[in-house]
């Protein structure tokens, strides 16, 4: 099984190339944590962890803020073996990625 750890920042939108890279950093660094414990407390294999940073631009639904709906959080989404294997065999998808300066220029 292969898990995605996705770190998230606040929801407030970055105004600038700064504030955007620190979103994205604690973002990064939330999910990094997450999946360093993992390994070293629970004896997961890196091969099966994904790390991945989302800031603020995966915003928790709307209404209460919980424990589980909070901007600054880590969500673990388990993914199916499909995926893995996909993965393996470099059949995945590729996603559209805008660059940097594409999102602080909008």
């Amino acid at each position: 099984v292969v898990m995605r750890v996705e770190g998230h920042a606040a929801s407030a939108v970055a105004e600038d190339a700064a504030s955007y890279a620190a979103s994205l950093n604690t973002a990064n660094a939330r999910a990094a944590a997450v999946v360093a414990y993992l390994i070293s407390q629970f004896d997961f294999s890196p091969a099966n962890l994904l790390s991945v940073g989302y800031g603020q631009w995966r915003a928790a639904p709307q209404g209460p803020i919980t424990p589980a709906t909070t901007p600054d959080r880590v969500d673990i989404v388990i993914l199916n073996d499909d995926y893995s294997r996909m993965e393996r065999q470099g059949r995945l998808l590729n996603i559209e990625w805008r660059g940097v300066n594409d999102l602080l220029n909008r």
